[in-house]
């Protein structure tokens, strides 16, 4: 084998390591050292076949993608169309979303990695397109078994996918089985270090709702509250408005004391970041619980003088 080839494997067994955000220690274990990696990454040895193979199993990719010459310009393709996708999702642009991996099909280069946030995505979106929830799960439930196994700690993007799925159950009107997938996210989120934030506070926001979904008002108010001193404690402005609202919500409708306090503060937050709708929102369902209470006050006391 030429030394150029050498050079182009470690290349290739370099970026794919980044992609997979594994260090060599991390890509090395149980296969080889960490300084083989380190020396193949530079094109200093000729690994064995068996050694590669298990490597590429590792990185989730075919043998033969390690002896493709443009790795890095693929490798700058994926963040792009990854990036992109991220961020239309992030847009409601579901349907956009749709299109492009239509477009783009013949180019995920077989990559375990690439093809399980493909088949995520596809399901998130043909929920919101088609309201094919049924379709959606199959895919969502797909993408997550490529890597994920049995009796094994999830990674970040798989606790992503399993949100993701109670997302489309709520969509569905299954509460239940959103409920069982919130709960399984956030249990197998307390063992991934540094996961990100942001990550665990769609959770608990999710799990609040689908307890208030299932009339667990008071459980509903927990986990709100939970969420509220999460964003609190990690600097997080990013869903403690609806957390707040969650909580003082569900408070009005127990007819507990400051409730609409918890709501008004919402309402801030959201005007603060620039979110009039849900501000509005906001604003019009508590004048109609605080009226339904009211209402049902007055229903009780004629009751009691008739």
């Amino acid at each position: 084998m030429k030394a150029t080839d050498l050079v182009k494997i470690g290349e290739s067994i370099r970026y794919y390591r980044k992609f997979r955000k594994l260090t060599q220690k991390e890509l090395a274990e149980d296969i080889c050292t960490q300084a083989q990696i380190s020396k193949m990454e530079k094109g200093e040895v000729l690994p064995l076949s068996s050694t590669l193979f298990l490597i590429s199993i590792k990185l989730g990719i075919k043998v033969n993608d390690l002896f493709y010459e443009s790795a890095y310009t693929r490798y700058d393709y994926m963040k792009t169309l990854t990036r992109v996708v991220r961020t239309k999702i992030t847009n409601h642009e579901y349907a956009d979303v749709l299109q492009i991996i239509d477009l783009e099909k013949d180019n995920y280069f077989n990559s375990t990695e690439m093809t399980q946030f493909i088949l995520w995505h596809k399901g998130i979106c043909i929920a919101h397109v088609h309201k094919d929830y049924q379709h959606s799960i199959d895919l969502l439930k797909e993408s997550l078994s490529m890597t994920n196994k049995k009796n094994g700690f999830c990674s970040e993007r798989e606790l992503e996918i399993i949100n993701s799925l109670a997302i489309v159950y709520d969509l569905s009107g299954n509460s239940k089985e959103a409920h069982k997938y919130y709960k399984r996210a956030l249990k197998d989120s307390t063992i991934l270090p540094s996961l990100d934030p942001n990550i665990k506070a769609r959770m608990l926001y999710g799990l609040a709702k689908i307890e208030k979904s299932l009339g667990n008002l008071e459980k509903s108010i927990e986990v709100s509250e939970e969420g509220r001193l999460f964003c609190i404690n990690n600097g997080l402005l990013y869903l403690l408005g609806e957390f707040l609202y969650q909580k003082g919500y569900c408070m009005i409708l127990l007819e507990e004391k400051t409730g609409d306090e918890y709501v008004n503060l919402a309402i801030m937050i959201f005007k603060l970041q620039g979110n009039y709708h849900l501000a509005e929102l906001a604003e019009r369902n508590l004048n109609e619980a605080l009226q339904k209470v009211e209402h049902k006050k007055e229903k009780g006391l004629n009751k009691r003088l008739s």
